[in-house]
């Protein structure tokens, strides 16, 4: 995901004005956040890390990480 947000944002960059730079760099970041809890298998997952309302990518990953624990957790009692 890290990966592909630089992508992205390298590519958005590569035309745009300097006073456009960032409105682009907010949106890459936003775009690579939403694509990753989307992607996310559990609807539990998603509600939570969407309910933090984080807007760093590490936190909703790490976010996403500890529910993904806690379910498992439950699981396997």
């Amino acid at each position: 995901m890290q990966k592909l947000g630089s992508k992205f944002r390298e590519a958005a960059l590569q035309d745009c004005e300097l006073d456009e730079r960032a409105g682009i760099l907010t949106l890459a970041d936003k775009l690579r956040n939403f694509c990753f809890v989307q992607g996310l298998y559990s609807d539990r997952i998603q509600t939570t890390v969407r309910s933090r309302n984080h807007s760093k990518f590490d936190y909703i990953a790490e976010t996403a990480l500890e529910e993904e624990s806690a379910i498992f957790s439950k699981n396997e009692r």
